[in-house]
């Protein structure tokens, strides 16, 4: 039962905003029930598990304990203990979630139902991308109101997402999964996990999240660095083919939404504005960010060894009125945030962790090379990438990836 609910929890990865439901202002989801009654039913069975901890655990722990530090220099605790929650969540998802997978991992079931997820949610999305074109209201398509075809001349997938960028964010781990499985062995791909792999591309790159974008390129070549051994020129031109198709389609369906929105000529045109950030300079999105970026900075600056708190970024900076007009406002760099937020011994707590997780990975690289867990290091480098360009750190399918790396290495390079 508690393993059937982890591999649940992983179906559920990329449903962060649908369906979900508030209660008590906080966003509740399929997943977070899964997990807490996972967590229940592990309590009387504790002794079955495995609680020694690694040194990702204790890092992580540490993390956790320098975010409780931080919050004696915060402004508004009560914002703060809110994050705080949040991380905590994250962490019993972490700690569930590993000591299942400790005892149990099936790579091969964990990896088809993240494919399947990913499939569905982009099939989703492409209802969103067509019906926004198409005139239907965003009650029936689920988008918001900033990725419609009215601002762009196409309309940016969101699918289940919070935001395109956070599912984008997702997408990483389906894709490079399939790519690093692909590169290992291509027969063992099979002609639908292929068309999964061009599905999932062309979806990516209709969210137009370019951090995501970098991401990609940044995990594929350690893919190409993990698997140089076990792959060949050949298969590398060919996963290459797929994302240039993927990234043809994509184009192609912008041209023809931007027909159907009667925008024709633009739509490709915004597009590559965007996705080369043509903007910089006079797009209101990057300005923003830029801005965010020094005040960050600027935090920092003031009180470099702590920071301002854990949560407490919005808080300096945004005037009350505003946060209860738009909400806490949030660097878009979860490095930037991190040291504002909890100054330099927080920044080192996360790299740390990060640290860590890249070394246990290579470590068990080296004891027998697995398309799996090199998955596993392209996506966790690759989301570190575009961390540049967003910031949440108690992110549900983040933290899934640890404890899947926890376990992967915890089990030995022979079991993976």
């Amino acid at each position: 039962m508690i393993d059937q609910l982890a591999n649940l929890a992983v179906f559920l990865l990329p449903f962060e905003r649908l369906p979900s439901f508030d209660f008590a202002g906080v966003t509740l989801r399929l997943s977070t029930l899964v997990i807490l009654v996972g967590a229940l039913l592990m309590l009387p069975r504790l002794r079955q598990f495995s609680w020694k901890l690694s040194l990702l655990d204790k890092t992580i722990i540490g993390f956790y304990v320098v975010a409780v530090i931080s919050l004696t220099q915060a402004t508004d605790l009560k914002r703060g203990l809110m994050v705080l929650g949040f991380l905590t969540y994250v962490l019993v998802v972490y700690a569930f979630l590993s000591r299942v997978w400790r005892k149990v991992l099936t790579p091969a079931k964990l990896q088809k139902l993240i494919v399947v997820a990913g499939a569905v949610t982009a099939v989703f999305g492409l209802y969103q991308f067509f019906g926004d074109a198409l005139g239907l209201a965003r009650q029936y398509t689920g988008l918001g109101e900033l990725y419609t075809y009215h601002v762009f001349g196409f309309p940016r997938i969101q699918s289940t997402g919070h935001e395109p960028l956070y599912y984008a964010n997702f997408l990483l781990l389906p894709i490079l999964l399939l790519m690093s499985q692909y590169l290992q062995d291509a027969k063992s791909l099979g002609r639908w996990n292929l068309a999964a792999l061009v599905l999932l591309l062309t979806v990516m790159v209709l969210t137009l999240s370019r951090g995501a974008y970098l991401g990609l390129i940044a995990g594929s070549l350690i893919l190409l660095v993990a698997l140089w051994r076990q792959t060949s020129w050949r298969r590398v031109l060919q996963s290459i083919g797929y994302v240039a198709l993927s990234f043809g389609i994509a184009v192609a369906l912008i041209q023809l939404v931007t027909t159907l929105g009667n925008t024709t000529g633009r739509g490709f045109l915004n597009f590559a504005d965007q996705a080369t950030i043509q903007d910089y300079g006079k797009g209101e999105s990057t300005n923003l960010r830029i801005d965010r970026y020094k005040e960050a900075i600027r935090q920092f600056k003031e009180q470099p060894l702590l920071g301002a708190g854990l949560g407490q970024y919005g808080v300096v900076y945004a005037p009350p009125k505003d946060i209860a007009r738009h909400g806490y406002p949030i660097v878009n760099n979860q490095y930037l945030e991190t040291a504002a937020e909890m100054g330099l011994v927080g920044v080192i707590a996360l790299m740390a962790v990060v640290g860590m997780a890249i070394t246990q990975l290579v470590r068990s690289l080296k004891r027998r090379s697995s398309y799996f867990t090199a998955g596993l290091l392209a996506i966790l480098i690759a989301i570190g990438v575009q961390y540049n360009f967003f910031s949440t750190i108690y992110i549900y399918h983040i933290w899934v990836l640890l404890a899947l790396i926890e376990a992967a290495t915890f089990k030995g390079a022979e079991d993976v």
